[in-house]
């Protein structure tokens, strides 16, 4: 990955901050992108290609989603998995089947990678947003079964103040 200069990195978050919070976590991963882009958007850098995905056995599976209002603002995001254990200190190495992490997009946008069960989103601007998690190899590969990702997703309806 290229280093930022201070001033990229000031310019950076200005905009981060302009954007809100949604946009402050969405830049938590830049080394990898959303599945089949060959480049950062913003500055031409290579990223890792995601190619073919990683065949999930039989019983492994997402087993639930829910995005639900913290108590004291934003939203909290848990998930469950069978079959599958999250091993962040095997991301981006050699592939180990049945392990890896999980991959959270937020209205098709890539915002992080998940090593744990529970993540906060924080803030989502009003209206209708689609979170989805998929389960994602120690390679970044996406986990599939008859040619679908092994992912959920659930809508939220954030409401105006």
């Amino acid at each position: 990955m290229q280093k930022m200069t201070t001033r990229q990195l000031v310019a950076a978050g200005t905009a981060v901050a302009a954007l809100g919070s949604t946009a402050a976590i969405a830049i938590a991963d830049p080394g990898h992108g959303t599945m089949g882009d060959s480049t950062m958007p913003s500055t031409g850098t290579p990223m890792m290609h995601t190619s073919a995905p990683r065949k999930a056995p039989a019983d492994m599976r997402l087993v639930s989603l829910e995005v639900t209002p913290d108590a004291m603002k934003g939203y909290n995001l848990a998930f469950r998995t069978k079959g599958f254990k999250l091993r962040p200190q095997h991301a981006s190495g050699k592939h180990v089947a049945r392990e890896g992490h999980a991959h959270l997009f937020v209205d098709g946008t890539k915002v992080t990678r998940l090593y744990g069960r529970s993540y906060y989103l924080g803030d989502l601007a009003p209206g209708t947003h689609v979170v989805r998690v998929s389960l994602n190899a120690n390679d970044h590969r996406d986990y599939r079964r008859d040619g679908k990702d092994l992912a959920a997703e659930v809508t939220v309806e954030v409401p105006q103040p």
